[in-house]
C-alpha cells in the first residue's frame, strides 16, 4: 500500500507515493534507479544523460529536485530517500551508485535473496508488468518558481508539509 508504479515506468521514471497510506512501521522509502538488463539498452549510467530526480506534490509542483552526477560504471543507484522523522516526511538526495547492478544494490540494502529479487524485478520490467497511475499535470513556466521555492526552503530540520506544499519542504542534501 502507498506505492504505485506506472506501466510506463521504464520510460517515464515516475512513481506515485501516498505517504499517509504507508504502515506506521515504515520510516524510509528508498527510490532506486536501475538500468534494465538484457534489453539492448545502456549498461551503465555513464553512457546516458545524468538522471534528474524531482519530488512533486499532487499539484505537480516540485518541492525538491537534483541531478545525479558522477555516475560512470554504475548500472543501479539509490537516487533519494523519503524518510519519516518525528512524524514528518522528509527527502534526502543520496546518489549512491552500484557497478554490480541491482543485485549489488539490494544486497547492500540488506534484502534477503537479493540476487533472486533482482532477477524477478528485471524479468517483470522486461515483461512490462506494472499497475498504471494517472500522468502528472503538464509542466508550466511556474515550474522554475517552484524549483526556486524548494531550493530556498528552510534547513534540514524543517518537515515536508505534505503533497503539493513547497512551504517547509526540505531540499535534498548530498551525503558524503
Amino acid at each position: 500500500p502507498g506505492l504505485e508504479v506506472s506501466k510506463q515506468a521504464a520510460a517515464d521514471h515516475r512513481l506515485a507515493f501516498d505517504l499517509d497510506a504507508l504502515p506506521g512501521a515504515v520510516h524510509r522509502v528508498s527510490v532506486l534507479l536501475a538500468l534494465p538488463t538484457g534489453v539492448g539498452g545502456p549498461v551503465r549510467f555513464g553512457a546516458v544523460a545524468a538522471p534528474f530526480v524531482a519530488v512533486t506534490g499532487l499539484d505537480g509542483l516540485e518541492v525538491a529536485s537534483y541531478t545525479l552526477t558522477g555516475l560512470d560504471t554504475e548500472s543501479a543507484v539509490v537516487a533519494l530517500e523519503l524518510y519519516r522523522r518525528q512524524g514528518a516526511w522528509k527527502v534526502r538526495a543520496v546518489g549512491q551508485g552500484y557497478a554490480g547492478g541491482l543485485a549489488e544494490l539490494l544486497t547492500d540494502q540488506g534484502l534477503p535473496e537479493a540476487r533472486q529479487l533482482a532477477g524477478s524485478i528485471n524479468e517483470a520490467v522486461a515483461q512490462g508488468l506494472a499497475r498504471s497511475v494517472a500522468a502528472p499535470p503538464p509542466r508550466t513556466p511556474d515550474t522554475d518558481r517552484s524549483r526556486q521555492a524548494a531550493a530556498s526552503a528552510p534547513g534540514p530540520e524543517q518537515p515536508y508539509a505534505g503533497p503539493g506544499t513547497a512551504a517547509g519542504a526540505v531540499p535534498p542534501q548530498q551525503t558524503p
